[in-house]
């Protein structure tokens, strides 16, 4: 097979690159598999080139059912060979014939036997591959083909946290602190009202004092005494 190399390297992807690839060993791998002792090599590398020429496959989902195509229309044409020459022993028989009447009577004559008849069925059930295996490859061809999605970027690595150090173990059992009382006064510096002042001695200057009270007794104890 000829391929045609790529004008420059950067002008080959990698999907094209993977294709080429697989077309490098499809011929002597698929000739190998189909083709029986005295059928063409060459006949088959031109069939598979015109199959995947018009049907241009983009994956490896699309090379096998082309791959299905090439071995269905291979086998088509093996088995008209096969009809062929199951005819033309039969016409043999009768050479004196017209051509017309030859092809009658061979024809019944291949009608009865088991062998012709497993070759129509065998033949209907590849030709029933094929169209299947066609209709596929069709519809996915319309399927739009998507890019794959871009690889995420690695997350940059994060630096360790630090790890809190643990105060030492004292055996008393700290208690938390309570809620803080509010901030007042002291009791001194609070605006109280001031005690009254205490009594003063007060000195009347015209009132007797007790010892003139005494100095002067009453006449009747001065009589007694």
């Amino acid at each position: 097979m000829n391929h045609q190399p790529a004008t420059s390297p950067q002008n080959v992807s990698e999907a094209g690159e993977q294709r080429s690839s697989r077309n490098a060993t499809r011929p002597g791998l698929l000739a190998k598999i189909i083709l029986v002792q005295g059928e063409s090599h060459e006949c088959y590398l031109g069939l598979e080139d015109s199959f995947y020429n018009r049907l241009q496959p983009q994956d490896q989902l699309e090379e096998t059912l082309v791959f299905d195509l090439i071995n269905c229309s291979w086998k088509m044409q093996r088995h008209a060979c096969i009809e062929t020459s199951m005819m033309n022993d039969a016409i043999a028989e009768a050479p004196s014939a017209t051509h017309a009447k030859r092809l009658a009577l061979g024809f019944e004559k291949l009608s009865h036997k088991d062998a012709y008849r497993l070759l129509q069925r065998y033949d209907t059930m590849v030709h029933r591959n094929f169209h299947r295996s066609l209709q596929v490859l069709l519809a996915l061809k319309q399927v739009p083909q998507f890019p794959p999605a871009p690889t995420p970027d690695p997350e940059p690595e994060r630096a360790p946290e630090p790890v809190p150090q643990s105060q030492p173990q004292t055996g008393i059992e700290q208690t938390p602190p309570g809620p803080q009382a509010p901030n007042h006064p002291p009791a001194e510096s609070r605006d109280l009202p001031e005690p009254p002042a205490p009594a003063q001695n007060v000195c009347v200057p015209n009132e007797p004092t007790l010892s003139l009270l005494n100095a002067n007794p009453d006449p009747e104890d001065r009589h007694s005494s």
